[in-house]
């Protein structure tokens, strides 16, 4: 897990020079705001998104105020044959991290999603137990991390899959509401998946 960065803190007007991705970024934001670049297409940042940034892909960002994320990079080269196997076999997992030969294409090179609770809450966790286990050099510390970050990637899968079956299931808006309150239904459902 030597390739993990664990919490970044960026001040207001910090910006990243722009980079080629050779591997997996997936980058969850605590607080603050900002514009991602990903292959020149700017992407607002707002606290609660995730964004998994595929191989290939240059990338950047800007703070417009104190942002503080999560950043983790990995390449799927540590994972064993077998367990991407398994991983490819688990609903949504290629469409959202593209690994190996199974190259994103530039419609679908990035995944955002915005993670309401309690989907933002668990996947913290998550990320906060990758940082622990990877900021320590107990001997098992590697095998940990590897543990966690499995199991994050099954959790982005399963969090995308709800996502879109509660987008789905948007009640039917009757004539019997007002127009704000239709609007503001409207809303609630549709924040609830961005791609």
């Amino acid at each position: 897990m030597e390739e993990f960065r664990n919490l970044q803190h960026w001040k207001k007007g910090d910006a990243s020079e722009e980079h080629l991705h050779d591997c997996m970024e997936v980058m969850y934001v605590l607080s603050g705001s900002g514009i991602n670049f990903v292959n020149s297409v700017s992407y607002p940042i707002i606290a609660g998104d995730l964004y998994i940034i595929n191989q290939s892909l240059s990338h950047s960002f800007f703070a417009a105020e104190n942002l503080v994320f999560y950043n983790l990079i990995f390449s799927f080269g540590l994972f064993s044959g077998r367990e991407l196997q398994l991983f490819r076999k688990v609903d949504g997992f290629d469409s959202l991290f593209h690994p190996g030969g199974n190259r994103a294409s530039p419609e679908n090179s990035i995944s955002k999603l915005f993670l309401p609770p309690p989907f933002s809450g668990h996947l913290k966790k998550l990320f906060d137990s990758i940082c622990h286990e990877t900021s320590t050099s107990r001997p098992a510390a590697t095998l940990n991390g590897k543990a966690r970050l499995i199991l994050l990637l099954n959790e982005i899968c399963s969090c995308c899959r709800e996502l879109k079956d509660r987008k789905m299931q948007i009640p039917s808006l009757s004539g019997s509401h007002d127009s704000l309150t239709r609007m503001l239904d409207y809303i609630n459902f549709s924040i609830l998946l961005i791609l």
